[in-house]
């Protein structure tokens, strides 16, 4: 498994997200996201830059660099909590 999987994996853990609600807010389909953290599918640049877009708590430099503290601000989960989900039919 790529560093990267396990990044994205510790921003769920970190943010306390469920992969559901996750994917919801990232606009991405949950087979696809739960492929991703599995190691069974490529995580793009594009799809980090989607997660740092979306997540303006994230902090880029630990993501990319691994250094510093994952959140640059407290995360509220409940702000994601009512997105809704996108199934693009594509697995």
């Amino acid at each position: 498994m790529d560093k990267i999987n396990l990044k994205v994996q510790e921003i769920l853990d970190v943010t306390g997200l469920d992969i559901k609600t996750f994917s919801k807010a990232l606009k991405c389909d949950y087979v696809k996201m739960k492929r991703m953290l599995e190691g069974k599918t490529e995580i793009s640049f594009d799809f980090v830059n989607n997660i740092l877009n979306t997540f303006s708590e994230i902090n880029p430099t630990w993501l990319m660099l691994d250094e510093g503290e994952a959140l640059l601000k407290p995360f509220n989960k409940n702000k994601y909590s009512d997105v809704p989900f996108i199934w693009d039919g594509n697995a």
